[in-house]
């Protein structure tokens, strides 16, 4: 009898630390809870690596996805942090890219293909997740016009994703008069996302 109570009342005191430490982590980790505590805003983590941390109009932030961050014209608290620098020429374009796979959200080793009319993100993931992707036309844009044909005012194409050289399908979730949005959906252990623009034949 005083064996079975003894265990009882072990198993309680687990439970109960495991409980605390789970709530401890759970306030800590999120967002409201990382105001509380009085973090500095720089070092303020969204605890979904799926969103990204904004700052909304009024001022306040918030954790939200790249489709709503989009949808509703906000931009991330640190923009800067999400975009990398794609040469091509003697030109520099600023490509903002996030990566749901990884904590830190950040996408580098994006370059530029010019005889390919590509760019290509090299950076290796081990987990599966999406690329979310806002490329510059002047950059990379996909139009409906023969190869080497210069049209004025061309219409959009579709853009040929290849994911470690296969073909996939694509989300284009936003497009404007400067940037075309993408959302690309991989599997684990991907070495390579080539986004190209392809011409009619």
């Amino acid at each position: 009898m005083k064996t079975r109570l003894l265990i009882i009342i072990a198993s309680i005191t687990i439970i109960g630390i495991f409980i605390s430490i789970f709530s401890a982590y759970a306030v800590l980790s999120s967002l409201k809870g990382q105001i509380m505590d009085g973090s500095d805003p720089d070092h303020y983590v969204c605890w979904n690596f799926t969103q990204l941390l904004i700052e909304r109009p009024n001022g306040k932030l918030a954790c939200v996805s790249p489709y709503t961050m989009m949808k509703l014209e906000w931009q991330p608290y640190k923009y800067d942090y999400y975009n990398t620098d794609v040469h091509k020429g003697n030109t520099v374009y600023s490509v903002f890219a996030h990566n749901t796979s990884e904590s830190s959200g950040i996408v580098s080793g994006i370059r530029s293909d010019v005889n390919a009319e590509s760019i290509i993100d090299d950076m290796p993931r081990t987990n599966p997740g999406k690329l979310f992707i806002e490329i510059p036309r002047e950059l990379l844009d996909a139009n409906l016009v023969r190869c080497g044909e210069v049209t004025e005012d061309p219409s959009d194409w579709y853009f040929l994703v290849l994911v470690d050289g296969e073909e996939v399908e694509y989300e284009e979730i936003f497009t404007t008069d400067d940037h075309r949005t993408l959302e690309i959906t991989y599997e684990k252990d991907l070495r390579q996302i080539e986004i190209a623009a392809p011409c009619l034949i």
